[in-house]
């Protein structure tokens, strides 16, 4: 959701923010409802997930999993731009999830 242009969270009070981990941290804030005419003072915020592009880290670009993660959660790869563990928990595992469904699939008549 944060790295897609149109995408946004609402928090209770109406604040916008383009992340669900940065909900309740007003200075992530993008927007509000209350005051859509504010938004563009505060769209910077979003442009750090919007101008990545995961072909120009090598991580990235020697990856299989390129064409389904895409770099991984935009905010974890922010906290994580020069150092391991950006990859998302699920890359870790998908070749065992794949493993078992196929034999959950073959048992199944």
């Amino acid at each position: 959701m944060a790295d897609s242009v149109n995408s946004f969270v609402v928090d209770a009070d109406g604040r916008l923010y383009k992340c669900w981990n940065e909900i309740g941290a007003t200075e992530e804030c993008v927007g509000s409802l209350e005051k859509p005419e504010a938004m563009t003072e505060r769209i910077n915020n979003s442009l750090r997930y919007l101008a990545y592009d995961p072909t120009r880290q090598s991580e990235c670009t020697n990856c299989k999993y390129l064409p389904i993660c895409m770099g991984g959660c935009p905010k974890v790869r922010q906290q994580h731009e020069h150092g391991h563990g950006r990859c998302c928990y699920h890359m870790n595992c998908l070749e065992e999830y794949m493993r078992d469904t196929i034999r959950a699939t073959a048992k199944t008549p």
